[in-house]
C-alpha cells in the first residue's frame, strides 16, 4: 500500500495526486492519499484506515483526511498551513511503522 502525504497545499501535488489516480484507478497499485479532500478534483471518497483504500479504489481516490487550517491559494503558499503538512507526513510514518 502506497500513502501519498499532500505537500504544500499551494503547490501542485493535489493535482499530481489525482492525476495519478485517473491513470491508475483501473490497474493500481492501490494507494490512499494523506490529505483535505476538499482540495482534491476527481472522485474522492474519505476512509478511516488504509485498509479500506482497496475496496474504494476502483471508483474514488481513497482519502484519509488531514484538514486544512486556512484555505490554499495556488501559487501562495501559507505557512498557516504547515501543521497540516506536518500531520500528514507524520501519519504516513507512523502507518509505514505499524506496517
Amino acid at each position: 500500500m502506497l500513502a501519498l502525504t499532500m505537500g504544500d497545499p499551494a503547490g501542485i501535488g493535489g493535482e499530481i495526486t489525482a492525476a495519478a489516480y485517473a491513470r491508475l484507478c483501473e490497474t493500481g497499485p492501490v494507494f490512499c492519499a494523506l490529505d483535505d479532500p476538499s482540495r482534491l478534483r476527481g472522485p474522492v471518497q474519505e476512509i478511516e484506515h488504509p485498509s479500506e483504500a482497496a475496496a474504494v479504489f476502483g471508483r474514488a481516490l481513497p482519502v484519509l483526511r488531514v484538514g486544512l487550517y486556512h484555505p490554499a491559494l495556488l501559487g501562495r503558499p501559507d505557512p498557516r498551513n504547515a501543521p497540516a503538512v506536518i500531520a500528514s507526513i507524520e501519519h504516513a510514518v507512523r502507518l509505514a511503522l505499524a506496517g
